[in-house]
């Protein structure tokens, strides 16, 4: 008996070991399954986190390249203004930086450039350039590399355009996102021609029909225009799917017109270059650059025909005058600033009576003052003036009666009772003397 029960526990032993070996093993495999699956995703996550920094760094460097070739092409646009000489050539490019590090940057060169010829230029790799038309190429660089694909890189161009300034309206809003509104009182829109013989008769007795003659006027906008209790004696020009709400005004004729227009924008004059001061009183000046002016009243000033001249903002008094001086053959008089007021009863290049002004001969553009963007144009009450005046946001203020010979490209106008814009017929398909900025028409990428 105890023999057997030595034996039985002997083989009952061997066979637990047994079944321990094999959990044994089991185990095993289980614990290397677990590694390998622990390996496996420590590696995935290694590579998704390579590929994800590999991405980032990607996507850094492209919108570097994006800054750097935007920069460039603004780069371009300011040379041309400010230098009518500027001409670099791919042997000779303009290479900037535009990070504190010096990173990135950019290199530019004018393909071609046909700045004032009626003859078409050809760019160097062989493109035909129309007056006023400049092709531009633009290569980005980050960390000494010139960056090829794409960005305005060496396989693309950019068309850069010099548009003339011109005046088809009484007023011409080129703001697709804002609408045209008329403020305030009883006026009138209406239209002459200076070119003709005595002139046609001013219109004065608003508010009955005026002659025929005054009724070639317009106002056109890109988007809304909202005519207050204004008479428009000729067309209203706004897009298809612009509305038009006449709230006490009137017009003779409305077209609905869907193609685009420039919105000229002027530049800041050179701010290395010393600003003259003004006086008080009667003054002449002679073309040139000047601080505020801020003559007080029954001043007249005078200027030259031919003349360029830069006003940081122009202030005149009640009953100034602005005269034009030298024969008309000289040219107009061209003005920049930022602002332009006048006081009550002023008289602004008014001819001698008998005769039509001409407003061609007194030429305004509204130019941003550093850190202010708001343009502003007004004449004070029973004031007169002939000029054209033109500013990408600038807004024009007639008081009452106040009566503007020429035309406007404005964002804002608002006139009173009496006030009146006559549209001189002569402006029509004439390119003024204002210089704006060369804008951008297609951009190589």
């Amino acid at each position: 008996m105890e023999y057997r029960w030595r034996w039985t526990l002997c083989l009952r032993t061997e066979k637990f070991a047994g079944r321990g070996r094999r959990s044994a093993g089991v185990a095993i495999v289980v614990v290397m399954l677990m590694l390998l699956i622990v390996i496996s995703f420590t590696a995935a996550a290694g590579v998704v986190s390579r590929q994800n920094y590999t991405n980032a760094t990607h996507k850094e460097r492209m919108l570097e390249a994006e800054y750097a070739f935007k920069a460039g092409l603004a780069t371009a646009m300011e040379r041309l203004a400010e230098q009518p000489a500027w001409n670099p050539s791919a042997a000779t490019p303009t290479t900037e930086t535009i990070s504190d590090d010096g990173r990135v940057g950019f290199k530019l060169w004018l393909d071609g450039i046909n700045r004032n010829s009626a003859t078409p230029i050809m760019s160097a790799s062989g493109l035909s350039l129309q007056r006023g038309q400049a092709a531009v190429r633009v290569i980005p660089i980050i960390d000494g590399q010139e960056i090829l694909g794409g960005f305005g890189g060496i396989e693309a161009t950019s068309f850069l355009v010099l548009p003339s300034v011109e005046f088809p309206h009484n007023i011409l809003s080129p703001h697709p996102t804002e609408p045209l509104t008329f403020f305030w009182g009883n006026s009138a829109l209406l239209s002459y021609d200076s070119n003709t013989p005595g002139g046609i008769p001013v219109f004065t007795g608003s508010p009955a029909s005026p002659p025929s003659p005054n009724r070639s006027a317009s106002v056109r906008a890109l988007s809304d225009i909202v005519l207050g209790p204004t008479q428009v004696f000729g067309e209203v020009i706004l897009p298809t799917s612009a509305s038009l709400t006449v709230g006490g005004g009137s017009y003779l004729a409305e077209q609905r017109l869907d193609s685009t227009v420039y919105n000229p924008h002027f530049a800041q004059p050179d701010p290395s270059i010393a600003l003259t001061p003004t006086g008080v009183g009667n003054q002449s000046f002679t073309p040139g650059h000047y601080g505020v002016i801020f003559p007080g009243d029954n001043a007249t000033i005078e200027l030259q025909r031919g003349g360029t001249y830069f006003f940081q903002e122009m202030y005149l008094g009640a009953a100034n005058k602005i005269e034009l001086t030298g024969p008309a053959s000289a040219g107009p008089c061209v003005i920049y600033t930022h602002t332009f007021w006048t006081g009550n009863n002023s008289e602004i290049n008014m001819p001698a009576p008998g005769s039509p002004p001409v407003p061609s001969d007194l030429q305004l553009y509204m130019t941003p003052e550093f850190g202010c963007e708001v343009l502003h144009l007004k004449l004070g009450d029973n004031s007169s003036a002939a000029m054209v005046a033109a500013g990408h946001s600038m807004r024009v203020t007639l008081y009452e009666n106040a009566q503007l010979y020429g035309a406007v490209i404005a964002k804002y106008v608002e006139l009173s009772d009496g006030a009146a814009i006559h549209y001189d017929q002569a402006l029509l398909g004439i390119p003024m003397a204002g210089q704006p900025q060369w804008a951008l028409v297609s951009q190589g990428r």
